[in-house]
């Protein structure tokens, strides 16, 4: 795996964020709102690896 340098990793870190803020936000369940408050980051992974399942055919 290539390094990342520091700015890309923060981008990524920001983007993980928005993504889980509008996740916690637009979900109906409550765990969902749970691990966006433990972890932004995990809640964004898990909602973009949802958006990569649905589209793999």
């Amino acid at each position: 795996m290539p390094h990342r340098g520091k700015a890309q990793l923060g981008g990524r870190e920001a983007e993980d964020g928005k993504l889980a803020t509008t996740l916690a936000q637009t979900s109906p369940h409550d765990w969902v709102r749970d691990l966006m408050a433990r972890s932004p980051t995990a809640a964004a992974a898990i909602c973009r690896a949802a958006a990569d399942e649905r589209m793999t055919p």
